[in-house]
């Protein structure tokens, strides 16, 4: 949803304050399922105690990244690579020895 992603980042910030509201309420909910997910692998011994509304925003900025910089991105990669370096990147840095040993980037 690259189109979208781009305009909601070029027109949020134009739109009247309840209608940002609606918006940022959306954002919140949608983050809600990416963060009691991390909780679960953080309770499950997957991932290592972090911030998880950080971490949170980490994932949801990696994602946005390919719809804001596509531009480049796909001089140097398809969105596939793109994904499974950006999984790389961001799990190695959380997982526990559990964690690492269950994650297979190929896959």
């Amino acid at each position: 949803m690259r189109a979208a992603t781009v305009l909601a980042y070029r027109s949020t910030k134009s739109l009247p304050k309840h209608k940002r509201e609606v918006i940022q309420k959306k954002e919140l909910a949608t983050n809600t399922m990416i963060s009691d997910v991390v909780r679960e692998c953080i309770e499950g011994g997957y991932i290592r105690d972090v911030e998880v509304d950080v971490f949170t925003y980490q994932i949801v900025m990696t994602a946005h990244g390919w719809a804001l910089k596509s531009w480049y991105f796909k001089t140097v990669c398809t969105i596939d690579e793109y994904v499974r370096s950006s999984t790389d990147i961001l799990l190695r840095g959380v997982l526990t020895k559990r964690g690492a040993a269950e994650f297979n980037p190929g896959s």
